[in-house]
């Protein structure tokens, strides 16, 4: 018992701690350079929309104010049969040559992306979101780190905006902090496994038809990685992105980004293989798996300890751990009332996503997996 205790209590500390502390020795002794210059490919920007009419028109008019040369950018806006006025609002810009796909059903954002890339000519995919509004140089950023014949996709510094000030707010803040440091780290002594899917690069030549029920900011590094590239983040580019604000949408946001994110890493279950790539595998494993499987870590923790209570140690660990689930219970009962403090609202969103993650698992399993899209309650 105490053997499982140790394993399990080891496993969550590595999940937070100890897989950054790697990353931090790696990066000591072998931090991978770029071979950044100023680089003109031709790109699409691919922007994927469903029923965008509030912000179609912003983001179009923001991505024709790039500061990219016009002859070589190509501004796609795949549609996934939207019913709301987006379509006219961007047909008012095809002289201006903003291009319009339309599937003919509502078949997920990725498989749109299919078809559109199968005919794409360029050197660069640029992958966007209707709501992400680029600085004029973001591309120019982006693509000069492909004059690295290693570099196979970049991803934009994405920063995080909290507008309202939730228990889930602050502590997805948090989360946030600590998973772009992550991104960050895996990048410069490697590759990183994730990227933002409001803005994102790949080269063309190394996109593979995608699943079409898989997030595409996941498989599409994946890919690209076990094609033996490397996928970074580039640090001067920066995508302003709003905060889940509520319990529901946190919840709806979790299960489907864990139970997509699952079937996205086994559809490519080389990268898993230490063998192939130890880095990537490395990542993998530490950085998505293990966290996905914390919240039973946590559970085998705390009944194990149960056993182990008549020794002394075992029984304050206990003590502490009954102190931390009624502050993360506390926390849920104030946030009722709109009353936040750190010391409740930490434990009750770290105990959010780890048992929406184990719902995630759950519905994976199931078969519950729908790659289409729906607006998050924010």
């Amino acid at each position: 018992m105490e053997f499982i205790f140790w394993i399990n209590l080891f496993l969550i500390l590595y999940v937070y701690f100890g897989y950054i502390i790697i990353l931090l020795l790696i990066k000591s002794v072998r931090k991978l350079n770029i071979d950044k210059k100023d680089y003109y490919p031709s790109v699409a920007l691919l922007i994927g929309i469903y029923n965008e009419e509030k912000v179609i028109e912003e983001k179009i008019k923001n991505s024709l104010n790039l500061d990219y040369p016009r002859e070589k950018i190509k501004i796609i806006i795949a549609s996934d049969n939207s019913t709301d006025k987006s379509h006219d609002i961007i047909g008012k810009y095809k002289e201006k040559g903003v291009i319009l796909y339309i599937a003919r059903k509502r078949q997920g954002k990725v498989a749109n992306f299919n078809d559109v890339i199968k005919n794409l000519d360029t050197e660069i995919v640029i992958f966007s979101d209707a709501s992400s509004m680029y600085r004029s140089d973001t591309i120019k950023k982006l693509v000069r780190n492909f004059n690295d014949p290693y570099i196979g996709g970049v991803g934009g510094k994405v920063k995080y905006r909290n507008k309202s000030d939730t228990s889930v707010s602050k502590g997805e803040g948090i989360y946030w902090k600590l998973e772009l440091l992550l991104r960050r780290l895996e990048s410069e002594t490697g590759s990183t496994i994730v990227v933002s899917g409001t803005c994102y690069a790949i080269r063309r030549s190394l996109f593979r038809s995608l699943p079409p029920n898989l997030p595409d900011d996941l498989i599409n590094p994946l890919n690209v990685i076990a094609q033996g590239y490397r996928i970074v983040i580039d640090d001067e580019t920066e995508i302003i992105e709003e905060i889940v604000t509520t319990i529901k949408g946190e919840i709806r946001a979790r299960i489907r980004i864990v139970s997509l994110g699952i079937a996205a890493v086994f559809s490519n279950i080389k990268v898993l293989n230490p063998f192939f790539n130890f880095k990537a595998a490395l990542s993998i494993w530490s950085h998505k798996l293990f966290r996905w499987l914390n919240f039973l870590n946590m559970l085998i923790l705390f009944i194990s300890n149960i056993f182990l209570t008549e020794k002394l140690f075992y029984y304050y660990i206990f003590i502490l751990q009954l102190i931390f689930y009624s502050f993360a219970f506390i926390g849920y009962l104030l946030e009722k009332y709109n009353i936040r403090t750190k010391i409740f609202y930490i434990p009750f969103y770290f105990c959010l996503i780890n048992f929406t993650a184990f719902l995630g698992i759950l519905n994976y399993f199931r078969g519950k997996n729908s790659g289409i899209w729906e607006p998050v309650e924010r």
